[in-house]
């Protein structure tokens, strides 16, 4: 059975929900999961406030990603892992600003000669994020698998409003136009029966032992 290490960062909860779904099909198969959650020190808050999310994109617009701390992570960093999962999300275009700190810091030591796979969930526009996430991921030894990306319910381009209403208020629009016009924000009960099928699938590769990939990144929708 495979030792396997998910961390992942989540503020609306979405990748957190996928990530839990994947791990319970690793387990129902037997390998042995540790799960956790990266703790930006101090925590960011949701629903979160204009002011954080505006500066957020000025910093990316600049290409001046911040580097935070994070609490310590209470994994065992000094195990061999059979395979890091790590879930994340494209703010403005680019890793979040959580997983950027893990990736850039000195606990990124754990992912060396380790095969990674990432898992995102996203509204659109993931393409540049898995890119700098492969390459952060390489510089610190590890060679990504695959990455998994789970998009919104809601199409695009209204998925743009379903976002920003659930950032701004932490919950859907409970009445009005934009409950008319609007799908609840998130992957939804098909995004996690998706996930549980690649979890299934995935546990499947880690018995036979054919964890094998070359990075490709693949939309589950």
């Amino acid at each position: 059975m495979a030792q396997v290490l998910v961390l992942y960062f989540s503020l609306t909860r979405q990748t957190e929900q996928i990530l839990e779904t994947i791990v319970v099909a690793l387990r129902s198969r037997g390998h042995e999961v540790t799960l956790e959650k990266l703790q930006p020190d101090p925590p960011y808050p949701f629903p979160a406030p204009p002011e954080m999310l505006g500066g957020l994109l000025l910093k990316a617009l600049s290409g001046a990603w911040p580097t935070i701390p994070l609490r310590p992570i209470q994994a065992d960093l000094s195990r061999r892992y059979d395979l890091v999962l790590l879930g994340y999300q494209p703010w403005y275009m680019t890793p979040s600003v959580p997983m950027h700190a893990f990736l850039k810091g000195p606990d990124a030591r754990v992912l060396v000669n380790t095969p990674v796979i990432g898992i995102m969930t996203c509204r659109a526009m993931y393409g540049r994020a898995t890119r700098l996430f492969r390459q952060w991921i390489e510089e610190q030894g590890g060679h990504v698998v695959e990455q998994r990306v789970f998009v919104d319910q809601d199409p695009r381009p209204s998925n743009m409003l379903s976002l920003g209403h659930y950032l701004r208020f932490g919950k859907d629009p409970e009445g009005g136009p934009l409950k008319r016009l609007l799908k609840p924000f998130g992957v939804g009960e098909a995004g996690r029966r998706r996930a549980h099928a690649y979890g299934t699938e995935l546990a499947n590769r880690l018995l036979q032992s054919r964890l094998v990939g070359n990075g490709e990144v693949q939309v589950l929708d």
